[in-house]
């Protein structure tokens, strides 16, 4: 958080960090899991979490 949106360290999951229509909405919508038009702090924690939960399994498997 403290990279992506350093305002959304010390929030709630729920807090919103980007909606439709600005700029960083565009630039952040994958982060975007339900479609709602909102990026939550919780739904862009949860993308980096699987991405390092993958690459550790993947480290430890080989």
């Amino acid at each position: 958080m403290a990279i992506l949106w350093p305002a959304a360290v010390g929030k709630a999951e729920a807090f919103v960090m980007f909606r439709v229509p600005t700029v960083q909405y565009q630039q952040n919508n994958g982060l975007d899991s339900n479609k709602d038009g909102a990026v939550t702090k919780g739904e862009a924690a949860a993308r980096v979490q699987n991405k390092l939960t993958r690459g550790l399994s993947d480290t430890f498997r080989g």
